[in-house]
């Protein structure tokens, strides 16, 4: 054997064990510097946490700034409203004019539309819409309202006429009357006025005495002009 071979190996162990030595301080400077960071990494990580939680100053601080929820407003549905109750309409009170009488007179045949009466002139029995009043021929013949001649005619059978229509739906018609003279057709008449003189023109009661066939009519209706007069 050679024994300038174990000095060579020796050395080759000596250089060996020298290399994993400087491997082993270099591991454990790596290992070191690793601890380091993570230590470093931790304790930065733990005072960012505490920094962030605030102080109770600070929380009584935040809590006063944080803004507190509001209540949401309570939205109120309004009630139905109630439709107004009509009004009941006041009641207009239309004070009519009284009827006056067109003269002084004595009933000659009265107002009779049911039940038939004898007439003398005619020989005959029949029923009578209106009322004859005589008096003395040449009587004035007053208005029994205030109205409007709407009508001035010579009838046939009831002679001269004249229609006075007043307020109220209320007409009168004045028949066998001496003349037509005194009033015309449009002309406005008040209660009392003279419209014309009593006569006897009427064809239908030639024979009867001076009076006048009076027609009153309510609404077109006919009345008893008696019943109706002051």
């Amino acid at each position: 054997m050679d024994n300038n071979n174990f000095p060579r190996r020796n050395r080759q162990v000596s250089k060996k064990r020298g290399f994993m030595d400087r491997q082993g301080v270099y591991a454990i400077a790596v290992a070191c510097l690793i601890l380091v960071g993570v230590a470093a990494y931790f304790t930065f990580d733990s005072f960012s946490s505490t920094a962030a939680r605030p102080t109770p100053e600070g929380q009584q601080a935040l809590i006063a700034q944080t803004p507190r929820p509001t209540t949401a407003p309570v939205i109120k549905t309004p009630e139905p409203t109630k439709a107004p109750e009509p009004t009941a309409a006041p009641v207009v009170q239309v004070v009519k004019e009284s009827m006056a009488k067109p003269f002084d007179y004595e009933v000659l045949r009265p107002y009779s539309p049911e039940d038939p009466i004898y007439f003398e002139s005619l020989k005959e029995w029949t029923v009578h819409t209106g009322a004859d009043l005589s008096a003395k021929a040449g009587t004035q013949v007053k208005a029994c309202l205030s109205g409007t001649v709407t009508a001035v005619v010579n009838d046939a059978a009831l002679g001269y006429t004249i229609t006075i229509t007043s307020d109220g739906g209320r007409k009168l018609v004045y028949s066998n009357l001496a003349t037509l003279d005194q009033v015309k057709k449009g002309q406005k008449v008040k209660k009392g006025d003279v419209i014309s003189t009593l006569g006897n023109s009427a064809s239908s009661t030639k024979g009867d005495p001076a009076h006048l066939h009076l027609e009153y009519y309510l609404n077109d209706k006919p009345k008893d002009p008696i019943a109706a007069m002051e």
